[in-house]
């Protein structure tokens, strides 16, 4: 679990300079040695509460905590790699991974059926 934890939190740095405010949170978080701990309450909280439904879109059933702010959400409404929901990734982003169709052929080096 702690290289998970690594991995998300590089994921999460990653993306941070294209939102101001996700930049600015992890700084703080991270001056204050909490983000680690963020990440591992959420991944608690996803495997303990029965969630009801998307606190953003209200339509789905809620699967996952954002580690940044505590939202519930559905799998449509959540960047499970980041560890984010979509309002606290910047809308930019999200449009263009949203409109991001890859060559799964080129990426895994394998022939893609459908």
């Amino acid at each position: 679990m702690e290289d998970g934890i690594e991995k998300q939190i590089a994921r999460v740095k990653s993306i941070s300079n294209m939102n101001r405010d996700l930049k600015l949170w992890i700084e703080e978080m991270e001056k204050n040695g909490k983000l680690k701990d963020a990440i591992v309450q959420s991944k608690r909280k996803e495997k303990q509460e029965p969630m009801g439904k998307c606190e953003i879109c209200g339509k789905r059933d809620a699967k996952f905590v954002c580690i940044k702010c505590g939202k519930k959400v559905c799998s449509s409404c959540y960047f499970s790699i980041l560890g984010l929901c979509k309002e606290c990734v910047s809308k930019e982003i999200v449009e263009k991974w949203k409109n991001k169709n890859p060559d799964w052929e080129n990426i895994l080096g394998i022939k893609w059926i459908d």
